[in-house]
């Protein structure tokens, strides 16, 4: 996973990494801020474990691999393969199965999050780190989206039409202008 942190006001670079990084733009001005907010912060290891178990989830060396992963990988998404191959540094021994299994669980209780991304493999980051995406179907490029700037949707679509949107993956396609006519 690939990941790029733009000032704000610069456009994305039409030369480097290949098809799927991902770019978090950052701004001082907080209304057209694009970096994604941390909820609450960034979690422990720790005390994803201890949650894990609140929640009536065994805690095994897969799932504390993958989780450990998952923090690493800060506001990276990563695939199946991804925590499978840095997740075998905790955990050498760790199936793909048990990864899928592992990933499902993480999710059921609410840890994980999976994140379809266009033409992306299934990824996933913890749900601690609350974003929305704008994914260009014509590079593949990832923008990871603050949730604040659709707020004002959430509230107009409850005022207007008595819809309680609980978006927890906005996913937007389209195409960045250097994509266009390609």
């Amino acid at each position: 996973m690939i990941r790029v942190l733009l000032a704000a006001g610069r456009s994305l670079p039409t030369s480097g990494p290949g098809r799927g990084h991902t770019a978090t733009v950052a701004s001082t001005d907080d209304h057209h801020a694009h970096d994604a907010p941390k909820a609450g912060g960034t979690p422990t290891i720790d005390a994803l474990m201890v949650e894990l178990r609140r929640s009536g989830q065994r805690s095994t060396t897969a799932r504390r691999a993958v989780l450990e992963e998952l923090l690493a990988a800060g506001d990276a998404h990563l695939s199946v393969d991804e925590a499978r191959s840095t997740g075998g540094r905790g955990a050498p021994s760790v199936h793909l199965s048990t990864i899928y299994r592992t990933l499902d669980a993480l999710e059921e209780v609410g840890l994980v999050t999976q994140a379809p991304l266009g033409d992306h493999p299934a990824s996933y980051h913890l749900t601690h780190d609350v974003h929305h995406h704008a994914v260009c179907s014509g590079c593949g490029t990832v923008l990871n989206l603050a949730t604040a700037p659709f707020e004002d949707l959430w509230r107009r679509l409850r005022e207007e039409y008595g819809f309680h949107a609980d978006p927890r993956h906005l996913t937007i396609d389209g195409l960045w202008a250097r994509c266009v006519g390609r």
